[in-house]
């Protein structure tokens, strides 16, 4: 899941995704060329952790200029896939 946020300006990036050297999740932000990653072992503790941090920045003003979960993605494609076409 990817997550675009704005604020004077400036433009920050998240994605929470599985891990894929091991076993977990991670929460990657980027801002301003600087990269924090930070791994979680379940679907508990990253969903707790992007909840407090998704407040924090609309505390700080952040807006959210765009989400995209795998959901979205997986319903993008099913609407355009209309299987092998017929002629």
């Amino acid at each position: 899941m990817i997550w675009l946020f704005h604020r004077h300006g400036e433009y920050l990036s998240c994605e929470v995704r599985t891990c894929l050297e091991n076993t977990g999740f991670e929460l990657l932000i980027s801002r301003a060329g600087r990269v924090q990653l930070e791994w979680y072992p379940d679907e508990v503790q990253i969903e707790r952790r992007w909840q407090y941090f998704r407040r924090e920045l609309r505390r700080g003003g952040w807006g959210e200029l765009y989400s995209s979960t795998f959901q979205d993605d997986a319903d993008a494609v099913s609407s355009t896939d209309h299987g092998p076409s017929r002629r």
